[in-house]
């Protein structure tokens, strides 16, 4: 499953593109995984971390 946070109507209303363009869950080996494509980091880095894992282990 990818997660995408682009919205294409909204890209020219926007100051800068989503740090965070993909989120992908995947099963490797019988575990499911996570993979988070991103361009950039920001200061709330550390909250979009937490967010995932609380999503990952929903």
């Amino acid at each position: 499953m990818i997660l995408n946070s682009w919205n294409p109507p909204l890209l020219n209303q926007m100051a800068l593109p989503p740090c965070h363009v993909l989120i992908q869950f995947y099963v490797h080996q019988g575990k499911l995984s996570l993979q988070l494509y991103q361009r950039s980091g920001d200061v709330f880095w550390e909250y979009l971390l937490i967010s995932l894992l609380i999503l990952y282990y929903l």
